[in-house]
């Protein structure tokens, strides 16, 4: 049963009983396979995330954020040139597989949302981050 579908400029994500399953162009990362992917025609599950009850996903231009229930762990994967997955400074690299994002460790995620560039985060506390691009 699906539960939850985005879609980015050039790839989708597709939350199902069965877990996160990824589709599209991949060449950033943003699939979450841990390779580049020219253009992924059918759905793959997010090895990664597997069994990490996946509740909520997003998906900006390059890159996608998925909010998992079992660990309450805020993951980004894809293009990091804007620190839009939210990870560090030092990491403005594209990650190929999903990465924890340690700044919302101890906070619940409510909902999720990614532009172009930039992402945004709202949490159960009222707290509303947004990082990334600003332009």
């Amino acid at each position: 049963r699906i539960h939850l579908c985005e879609a980015g400029d050039h790839h989708s994500l597709v939350l199902c009983d069965e877990g996160l399953f990824t589709f599209g162009w991949g060449n950033n990362g943003q699939l979450g396979h841990g390779t580049r992917e020219n253009a992924r025609t059918t759905p793959k599950l997010v090895e990664a995330l597997r069994g990490k009850d996946v509740r909520l996903v997003a998906a900006g231009t390059l890159h996608s954020l998925a909010y998992c229930g079992s660990d309450g762990r805020l993951y980004g994967f894809g293009d990091n040139s804007q620190l839009q997955l939210g990870l560090s400074e030092r990491n403005t690299h594209s990650h190929f597989n999903p990465e924890p994002v340690p700044f919302f460790d101890d906070k619940k995620v409510r909902s999720l949302a990614c532009g172009a560039q930039h992402s945004v985060v709202c949490c159960e506390d009222g707290g509303v981050y947004v990082f990334g691009s600003g332009k």
